[in-house]
């Protein structure tokens, strides 16, 4: 699996997931939430649009905490903070950019971010600090893929290329803007973090 991987794909950007809350939830922390879930799980609940990356973020931090907590889904990907006035739900799952807004307004509770850069654009999101807790690595992955068959020397001239791109001022200042962080690999590296990362999973 990892000479296929590293044969055709290459990492652009790393995006960050913000665990944030309902501002009553009696929680300011990764550990209190994980403590909470494993104490009372019927207390916490995680929205999430239908099945798309936030709805499996929360179950992957599920499997790599050893808790469990219900999943909610709603319609539309920004009425986070109406539904969560109603009451149906918790916690949920999102990047900093889209969040930043109703955070700095107090509307919703940043409980943890694992990434500097989103901590200095959201002084009040703290670092996941939990031991032997995985879920502090949850973030999303922009990547670029070519088929299957493209000649090594193809790979390696553009993947050249892409870290130019993506290490410019213009592109990892929109990256950043986004709420992400720059992140270009060379295609072995990338392979290299997939497999390390799918053996954290496995030995959770």
């Amino acid at each position: 699996m990892k000479s296929r991987i590293s044969r055709r794909s290459e990492r652009i950007s790393s995006t960050p997931i913000v665990i944030m809350s309902h501002p009553s939830l009696p929680a300011n922390s990764l550990a209190d939430v994980i403590a909470m879930a494993k104490k009372d799980p019927a207390k916490i609940s995680a929205g999430s649009p239908p099945p798309r990356r936030d709805y499996f973020a929360i179950e992957l931090m599920k499997v790599m905490a050893g808790i469990d907590l219900t999943t909610v889904t709603y319609k539309g990907t920004g009425r986070s903070p109406t539904i969560w006035s109603a009451g149906m739900f918790t916690l949920a799952f999102n990047t900093i950019a889209p969040a930043l807004g109703n955070i700095q307004a107090g509307k919703i509770k940043a409980i943890a971010v694992a990434s500097p850069s989103a901590r200095r654009r959201c002084p009040t999101c703290r670092p996941p600090r939990r031991r032997g807790c995985r879920a502090s690595k949850l973030f999303f992955i922009t990547r670029s893929l070519r088929r299957a068959g493209t000649p090594r020397p193809i790979i390696d001239r553009i993947n050249k290329e892409m870290r130019t791109i993506i290490e410019s001022d213009e592109i990892s200042k929109r990256i950043v803007s986004d709420g992400g962080d720059p992140a270009p690999s060379t295609p072995d590296e990338y392979a290299a973090m997939i497999c390390a990362r799918r053996g954290e999973v496995g030995r959770t």
